[in-house]
């Protein structure tokens, strides 16, 4: 799929030593994890807990903010 101009345009900022900042992905409910993956591909910063979601990757429900921290850092240990 070929990215839209203002996704281009975006990517253009990112990567401009002007614009050097720090982001940070973070998704709620059925997006926590794609934007994990996406944060960890890109090397960006992300964060979980269970006021984003209560599902793990395998929709399981997590039994606390460990075990999604858990779940997030393996998630940038494969990369």
């Amino acid at each position: 799929m070929k990215p839209l101009p203002s996704q281009t345009a975006s990517r253009r900022c990112w990567n401009a030593p002007a614009f050097r900042r720090s982001i940070l992905l973070h998704g709620e409910n059925a997006t926590v994890w794609p934007f994990v993956e996406r944060a960890a591909a890109r090397k960006l910063s992300t964060r979980v807990g269970l006021e984003d979601g209560k599902e793990l990757p395998d929709a399981s429900v997590a039994e606390g903010n460990a075990a999604l921290v858990a779940a997030a850092v393996a998630i940038y240990r494969a990369r």
